[in-house]
């Protein structure tokens, strides 16, 4: 019985979690080139800024005999650079609250940057 008013707790509990209800983020669309797209929210209250660049591009894009080479490339994008080799680069993403994310997939390519909004241009 214990177990059985646990289990329904949870439950309760997970429901009220999750059952917020959906909020559309207004956006606008901007064409800046032809073949270039922005989509931007602008939401002063949150002082994030998130940038997605996505490409035409993956896995099925590269030839056979350099097959993996995309992935290979995001991987060690993502390591650093000659100025932040390595964990440096990590440390130095971690000193200014950002990330930077590149994600290969069968047609797509996807970079991602999250960074507070003070210290963006840096």
């Amino acid at each position: 019985m214990r177990r059985t008013a646990d289990l329904f707790l949870i439950g309760a509990l997970a429901a009220l979690l999750f059952a917020s209800p959906a909020v559309a983020v207004p956006a606008e669309t901007v064409t800046i080139d032809p073949g270039v797209t922005l989509i931007v929210s602008h939401q002063p209250q949150i002082p994030i800024v998130s940038i997605v660049f996505l490409f035409r591009g993956g896995t099925l894009a590269e030839p056979a005999p350099k097959a993996g080479v995309a992935a290979l490339t995001a991987e060690l994008i993502q390591r650093g650079t000659r100025a932040h080799p390595g964990e440096a680069f990590a440390t130095a993403l971690d000193a200014l609250g950002a990330t930077i994310g590149i994600d290969v997939s069968t047609d797509l390519i996807t970079v991602s940057l999250s960074s507070l909004t003070s210290r963006l241009d840096e």
